[in-house]
């Protein structure tokens, strides 16, 4: 394909359209709407009509054969197909089939590229292979492949990717995916079967991809800018302008600054309108029919992705189930189909003869006034269809249908606590509503500036141009005048912007993810390990904002830390945090776990009144103290044995082994032993935790000696809770020793350490359910 300045326009459309295996996206149907029409692919509709394609192969393989597969995976056509690299090779069809459909291009057997089309109607005219497209493929394949890993799929292939990147330098899983799978099937280093058993077994390992075959493709990690979360406020509150530049950098600030907040398996999700903005205010010449191919193909990128993580924008505003919301968005989608009508009766006109812009079309069929002696299409264009083309854009906003749509994200995206679904995956879904809507706005908007500025350019240059103004039946639809179409449309196009700007690109859209929480809590939670790969972003997950009175601890958020084991290697752990109740910004990370400092040290002051040894004499204060699991998973259980920074303040004075607390593994034990200080209180706090239902929990074990009545001395052990979602159930004291010690967490974990009897040295034992 020629360069030429759409490349700017439209390169990449969708960075990345990823949603964290952490996070829960409601409405997402893979399925588009039955209207009836059967020239549209809905879930029940067949599509009838005939197709005209081109096919650019930008593979570096000749294609000999292919395949195309329809919404069902159903084989709809097998037959051969011969085009060279850098072709571009004609492909029509004529299969009754249910969109999606896919292209599967091979040389032999061996499949090189993959293309889908999930709008087949509006597709006529050139599709580009590309590494994109064939990573939405492989990403299919995964999912169906392995339908318990589909729900992680997308946060497994960010950490495989960790050290990738696309080569524009965007995070992008689909293109890595694309790049990767020719790295290693079509350059014969794996076969297909042997490469998505060998990378569903890496993604549920959740490895990363090595050096190797690959590595030629690494990049540096697209430079993610580590700002403060109140600067995103302020790149929002920039998106202003009086000028089609202007207008363009303000929707491009807004949606860039969520790009700040790279929450795992989104991955950049908000670049995909990012071409089409930038190139919105470019003139276009000579290849017309290139751009709007252009333009298309990266359209079909951006569904391609939706419907690879099965997503469609209606059926999302349908689940979501506000007010208007489902109506305006489907009579929006209706007036741009009923635009794609005319911008393809336009294409079809030009693509007919191989025609590169309406200037060769006239000159090469008798100008002006030899079109309009026939019957034929571009008569009928020329004088019907034509007066429709600036009337579509009215009709989009009637009644005002944007600012309704506007309303209803605010209403259901706007306010934290006001969101009764998981906050980060509703801000989600509503952002990609606005952005998907930009796009649409943004790519309509130029393609009616380029097929209205060539058609009044070739009219003008008419040998016949004073008799057309003469012609009452071919008016510029624009304007008052040939003259005037260009500036006219410039115009039009800047308000356009202005509409797509002051509605889905200000005044609070694109939602900040974590907007509503205390910017202290996350700047805290960033700074103690709990932050995003290198970024001083929060690696917060999930959040549950909406308060439910007889449930208080269930608001929360869920928040990946890093945390370092007895052998020095790093680990990801995955906790929940319940802010509302434990109401402290000051955190410390323990094992991994986010906890409240005031939890930790109310925990470090508890007194516990389970008995561990007693000794009579006060010259014998030496004691040992074994603790044997009773643990249904002993892996799943982890402790912090060294003086961590955490607690260090709590073995002053003590002649305790730094080490204090280690497991003898023949045994099955955990081992304590030491010296109560002469004269003094022995108190060590040993944090340890769990990890059950996929989150993993702490708690502290108490190791408390002391001297009592100056003639025996006693090592005390318990277990106490260091977060706001466990309680105490000891039983009264009374003063006295108690035979256990035992808290339970709101999940419904128990941890319990018994055993010896109240007042006799004996075996104890750690019982976790």
């Amino acid at each position: 394909m020629k360069p030429n300045k759409l490349k700017q326009l439209s390169c990449v459309l969708v960075s990345s359209l990823m949603l964290a295996g952490s996070i829960t996206l409601t409405g997402c149907i893979n399925n588009s709407g039955d209207d009836g029409d059967n020239s549209r692919a809905g879930n029940n509709s067949y599509y009838v009509k005939p197709i005209k394609l081109s096919v650019v192969n930008t593979e570096q393989t000749t294609f000999t054969k292919i395949i195309i597969t329809d919404k069902q995976n159903k084989e709809i056509l097998n037959q051969s197909f011969s085009c060279a690299p850098g072709a571009t090779c004609p492909l029509d069809f004529n299969e009754r089939l249910q969109a999606p459909i896919t292209l599967k291009f091979y040389n032999q057997n061996k499949l090189i590229t993959a293309y889908t089309i999930v709008d087949v109607a509006g597709n006529f005219g050139k599709i580009e292979t590309s590494d994109v497209m064939l990573g939405t493929y492989v990403y299919r394949q995964l999912k169906a492949k392995d339908k318990l890993l589909a729900a992680n799929l997308s946060s497994r292939l960010d950490t495989f990717f960790d050290c990738y990147c696309s080569p524009d330098k965007r995070p992008d899983n689909f293109e890595e995916l694309g790049l990767y799978y020719k790295a290693m099937v079509v350059q014969g280093k794996q076969t297909d079967d042997q490469f998505y058993t060998k990378l569903l077994a890496d993604l549920n390992a959740g490895k990363r991809l090595p050096g190797g075959p690959f590595s030629k493709r690494k990049k540096q990690q697209a430079e993610l800018k580590s700002l403060a979360l109140n600067r995103a406020q302020v790149q929002l509150k920039s998106a202003n302008g009086s000028t089609c530049s202007q207008y363009t950098s303000g929707i491009l600030t807004a949606f860039s600054a969520l790009k700040l907040f790279p929450i795992p398996g989104f991955n950049g999700p908000f670049d995909f309108a990012d071409r089409v903005v930038k190139g919105a205010c470019d003139s276009f010449q000579g290849d017309v029919l290139n751009g709007l191919d252009e333009i298309k193909n990266k359209l079909n990128e951006m569904d391609a992705k939706l419907d690879a993580i099965g997503y469609q924008i209606q059926e999302l505003a349908d689940k979501m189930d506000h007010q208007n919301l489902s109506r305006n968005i489907s009579e929006i989608n209706n007036k741009i189909e009923e635009w794609s009508a005319l911008r393809d009766s336009y294409y079809q006109i030009l693509n007919g003869g191989h025609y590169k812009n309406f200037s060769e079309f006239l000159q090469k069929n008798g100008n002006v006034a030899g079109v309009m002696q026939k019957d034929g299409s571009a008569k009928i264009f020329l004088t019907s269809q034509l007066k429709s083309f600036n009337s579509f854009y009215n009709q989009i906003n009637e009644s005002n249908r944007l600012d309704s749509i506007r309303q209803s994200l605010v209403s259901l995206c706007g306010t934290a606590e006001n969101i009764h679904e998981e906050v980060l995956s509703r801000r989600f879904q509503c952002n990609l509503i606005a952005s998907d809507l930009i796009a649409k706005l943004t790519s309509t908007a130029q393609e009616e500036k380029i097929i209205l500025n060539d058609i009044s350019s070739a009219i003008m240059k008419d040998p016949g141009y004073q008799d057309i103004l003469k012609d009452s039946s071919i008016l510029p639809p624009v304007g008052t005048s040939w003259e005037k179409v260009d500036a006219t449309v410039s115009q039009q196009q800047i308000d356009k912007l202005k509409v797509a700007q002051s509605t889905f690109a200000s005044n609070g859209i694109p939602f900040i993810p974590y907007q509503g929480l205390s910017e202290e809590l996350q700047k805290n939670i960033a700074t103690i390990g709990c932050n995003y790969k290198d970024t001083d972003i929060p690696n917060i997950t999930y959040w549950k904002a909406a308060v439910e009175p007889s449930k208080p601890w269930n608001t929360y958020i869920s928040v990946i830390c890093k945390n370092k084991n007895g052998q020095n290697e790093e680990k990801e752990v995955y906790s929940n945090y319940n802010y509302l109740q434990e109401n402290d910004d000051s955190v410390k990370n323990v094992l991994g776990v986010v906890a409240s400092n005031k939890s930790i040290i109310n925990a470090k002051n508890e007194w516990v009144h389970h008995l561990g040894v007693k000794n009579n004499g006060t010259d014998k204060r030496n004691f040992s103290i074994g603790i044997e699991l009773s643990v249904p998973d002993g892996k799943l259980l982890s402790f912090n044995s060294d003086t961590d920074h955490n607690f260090d303040d709590q073995i002053i004075n003590s002649s305790i082994y730094n080490n204090p607390l280690r497991w003898l593994d023949d045994k099955g034990m955990l081992f304590t032993e030491g010296v109560i200080p002469n004269g003094g209180n022995l108190n060590y706090t040993v944090p340890m935790s769990y990890i059950y239902n996929g989150s993993t929990y702490i708690f502290m074990l108490k190791i408390q000696g002391e001297y009592y009545d100056q003639r025996y001395y006693r090592v005390r052990l318990g277990v106490v809770c260091t977060t706001s979602d466990c309680q105490q159930i000891d039983p009264v004291s009374g003063g006295t020793m108690i035979d256990h010690s035992q808290i339970k967490f709101n999940s419904g974990l128990n941890v319990r350490i018994d055993g010896g009897g109240k007042d006799v040295t004996g075996q104890r034992y750690l019982h976790i359910w």
